[in-house]
């Protein structure tokens, strides 16, 4: 039985070619591979088409149907593929084919970006209020963040996000976070960002709202307790006010909250949390400290 696995950070996009050329045109120094020649099929498109270039700067695609008759070509290594070779974009199709799941994280990698370009969508509370005062000044000691990658990493992820979904992938779409980190961003808030950036991305919200529920629990193995609205499962869930489908951001202005079977009323639940997170001061802040064990031994 094929083992569900989730993917969180970056796809790498393999072309299939011999093991000990790859090996050769990963010692350039210069930082770029020139591919001319051979066949393309990019996964797109139905049919595959005579390539005239691609270039890959730092690990990277830079250009796909490049005109390098115009280029001079003298940094980095050249490969010349021969008639009869393809080109193959192969990660996707081994990611549909393993059920393999995808979180594509884009709150987090671009996200200032995305906080600087749609404010008041992506920050609409103070987060700051639910550390404790002590992690508060803290906090404000780091200053402002370094953004958390640029815009060529960000649109790389758009794109294998977008590449998934539309090449049958909607049900390895999967939604998480990585706050907190640094700043004083909370990760419930966090998840709602994600959900919002996703749709800038492209996904309908319908496909949106199954990775962030159904999705996340099939991946995770508890989709027979939660993950949908079912007879048996537990009685976790929540009411908000309007339409979903029409607008993702609707799933903050949140009416109820129910937890194993009870109601709470959100107001409530957020005003108890604040002042709460974080150490309360000096003697405490050990307690707060998270130690991340390796997975293996180091070789």
């Amino acid at each position: 039985m094929k083992r569900a696995l989730i993917l969180a950070g970056n796809m790498v996009l393999a072309l299939l070619m011999p093991q000990m050329i790859l090996a050769q045109w990963a010692e350039s120094q210069e930082g770029q591979l020139t591919i001319r020649g051979g066949w393309l099929f990019d996964g797109a498109s139905e049919e595959r088409r005579w390539n005239t270039g691609i270039v890959i700067r730092n690990g990277k695609i830079a250009e796909v149907d490049a005109d390098l008759q115009e280029q001079v070509l003298s940094t980095g290594d050249v490969v010349d593929l021969a008639d009869t070779d393809t080109i193959l974009p192969d990660m996707i199709d081994l990611m549909l084919a393993h059920g393999v799941y995808y979180d594509a994280n884009l709150q987090m990698y671009g996200g200032i970006n995305e906080r600087r370009l749609h404010a008041s969508e992506m920050l609409w509370t103070d987060e700051a209020k639910y550390f404790t005062p002590y992690a508060q000044a803290l906090l404000e000691k780091r200053g402002e963040p370094a953004p958390e990658s640029d815009e060529v990493e960000f649109s790389q992820r758009v794109l294998e996000l977008k590449s998934l979904y539309d090449a049958g992938g909607a049900h390895l779409l999967v939604v998480g976070t990585d706050e907190p980190v640094y700043t004083n961003l909370l990760p419930g808030f966090a998840y709602h960002r994600e959900l919002l950036a996703m749709t800038y991305a492209g996904i309908p919200p319908a496909a949106v709202l199954k990775a962030a529920t159904i999705n996340g629990a099939r991946a995770l193995g508890i989709d027979d307790r939660l993950g949908s609205i079912e007879p048996g499962k537990l009685a976790d869930l929540f009411v908000v006010r309007g339409n979903l489908l029409d607008d993702i951001k609707v799933a903050r202005d949140i009416r109820l909250v129910i937890r194993d079977g009870i109601a709470y009323d959100p107001a409530e639940l957020l005003q108890s949390a604040e002042g709460k997170i974080g150490p309360s001061g000096p003697d405490d802040h050990a307690d707060w400290e998270l130690e991340i064990r390796p997975l293996r031994k180091a070789l």
